[in-house]
């Protein structure tokens, strides 16, 4: 899903997008109204918008058809190619810019390792999700439905007990960047507690999500879920939220160190002072040309940059400094 999410800041209204589709064709031979055929072709369309359905894991692409087999006579005609994940697509643009291969190259990085453990009354179990591969780590028994297995209170909550301390020696030894804890009713609160009464320390990796059942089919309903997205997203936005409060802290200490705006900018990455540029979103739509000449000199001088996420908080402060931020390595006249 988080590969869909970027897919859909790089696709931009314009831009032509290939894929095999789905299509309902009038059958060419029937001179009277009947059932359309549903056929799969490829098309190429010229994007005008992009919609992400984040509960169905799909990416859709609308515009109108520039190129198809033309046994099919719908040249012209609008259409919508559904992107989901494992789909082969191919988008030309006239030009991709630094903004665009700044995407890419967030999108094919290796992926925050992370545990899930689903629980229900039952049982638990516990998967490792790492570069989008999952692995089942380790399942146990809690029998906590004691109207069925008429087990005591006092057993129920020793599984659990000891349930938690498995999970939190399995995440002593993976250390993942985050721990989702899922499953369908009020259990997986009870599992979320214990370990973090085992483990306080645990607190800001443990993130709770609802699904209706566990196993592998509650593990992929827990990965298309919103809880999962937000985690995912957050990742990027802590990110930016850091860099920005440290280029702050530096330019309250050290005003002479930092440049920001876009001429200045400009002037201390032509000189080969600049070590971090730090780009708004929205000032490299409004000047694109002259922020990808900027971040091409970044590149030869071996100057780091960042384009801060549009959904980042820290994007106003960004903003407010012009859009566009340099720390330096050297002073500058």
């Amino acid at each position: 899903m988080d590969d869909l999410y970027y897919l859909s800041r790089i696709i931009e209204p314009g831009d032509l997008v290939k894929a095999i589709t789905l299509r309902k064709i009038k059958h060419p031979r029937s001179l009277r109204p009947t059932a359309p055929l549903i056929v799969k072709i490829p098309v190429m369309i010229e994007v005008e918008s992009t919609s992400l359905d984040s509960l169905s894991s799909k990416l859709r692409v609308l515009g109108v058809i520039r190129d198809c087999p033309s046994k099919y006579s719908i040249l012209g005609l609008h259409h919508t190619i559904e992107v989901t994940l494992g789909k082969r697509v191919s988008i030309y643009k006239d030009k991709w810019l630094r903004l665009h291969l700044d995407l890419l190259e967030r999108a094919i990085k290796p992926k925050s390792s992370m545990l899930i453990v689903l629980v229900d009354q039952e049982e638990f179990e516990l998967y490792h999700i790492k570069d989008e591969q999952y692995q089942l780590i380790t399942r146990g028994y809690l029998g906590a439905n004691r109207k069925l297995t008429g087990t005591s209170e006092a057993i129920c909550s020793k599984s659990l007990y000891e349930a938690a301390k498995l999970i939190v020696e399995k995440i002593r030894e993976l250390s993942p960047q985050h721990i989702i804890v899922a499953g369908p009713g009020f259990f997986k609160e009870s599992m979320l507690s214990k370990i973090r009464e085992l483990n306080p320390a645990l607190s800001p990796k443990l993130v709770v999500a609802k699904t209706s059942s566990i196993g592998v089919p509650g593990l992929m309903e827990c990965l298309r879920s919103e809880s999962l997205q937000k985690v995912l997203r957050d990742i990027t936005i802590a990110e930016d939220n850091r860099v920005i409060e440290s280029i702050l802290e530096k330019l309250a200490k050290e005003p002479d160190m930092v440049a920001y705006g876009l001429s200045d900018v400009e002037k201390a990455v032509s000189y080969g002072a600049a070590d971090l540029v730090v780009v708004s979103p929205s000032l490299m739509s409004a000047h694109r040309d002259a922020i990808e000449q900027l971040l091409e000199i970044c590149q030869k001088t071996g100057c780091k940059y960042r384009i801060i996420h549009s959904d980042s908080p820290s994007r106003e402060m960004l903003e407010g400094l012009g859009g566009i931020v340099a720390v330096l390595r050297f002073r500058i006249s």
